[in-house]
């Protein structure tokens, strides 16, 4: 196995284990982690976490081949995975998990070594923050704060056209689902819905 593989297969494991680690609470107390990993609550969302982060990185593979591209989806990916349990249990974000794969994210682009990589990545994070800024700004009941700081994130990895159309992927997403829920009377036109599960899906698609 060659020295690139390696070094790709390594960091596939540690975006797994921020992945997981977040998903877990992040940086509440240790105790309390480990507390929720032996929970069977705990170790259901393990066992979840550890088979999608595996089904995404075979998924990537075939996509993209093993390289930069598989990184960067990869990435994309577990950080979306890592914050959406606790955005379907609470509707909340945490800003440790948004900070830290936001600087993974940075990095990922510079580690190219071109300028044009971060005016991409930085310019990305600009228009995913506007995107749904404006609206944030406008209407606070309807678009959290952490819903912009995640897709002002994600910019940072996929640019200013690549969040344009991540973000009507993920709306057309919780289009069709609120359509089909409301059609089955599962939810009202006031019902909370996350956000961070719609994007998982905008970046797999």
């Amino acid at each position: 196995m060659g020295l690139d593989i390696l070094c790709f297969i390594a960091c596939a494991l540690v975006l797994s284990g921020f992945s997981v680690f977040f998903a877990l609470g992040g940086v509440a107390d240790r105790n309390e982690i480990l507390h929720r990993a032996k929970q069977p609550e705990g170790k259901k969302l393990l066992i979840i976490i550890g088979a999608a982060e595996l089904g995404i990185g075979i998924y990537g593979a075939r996509l993209f081949g093993i390289g930069y591209d598989w990184v960067a989806f990869f990435a994309l990916a577990s950080y979306l995975l890592a914050i959406t349990p606790e955005d379907i249990r609470q509707h909340t974000i945490a800003d440790a998990a948004t900070l830290t794969f936001g600087v993974l994210f940075l990095l990922l682009r510079l580690s190219r070594f071109q300028t044009v990589e971060l005016i991409d990545a930085l310019l990305g994070a600009a228009v995913g923050a506007v995107l749904l800024g404006l609206p944030y700004l406008i209407r606070r009941s309807s678009i959290g704060l952490g819903d912009v700081k995640i897709l002002a994130v994600c910019g940072l990895m996929l640019g200013p056209i690549g969040v344009i159309t991540f973000l009507m992927r993920a709306f057309l997403a919780i289009f069709v689902y609120s359509l089909v829920q409301l059609i089955r009377k599962k939810v009202t036109l006031h019902s909370e819905t996350p956000f961070a599960p719609f994007l998982l899906l905008a970046a797999l698609i």
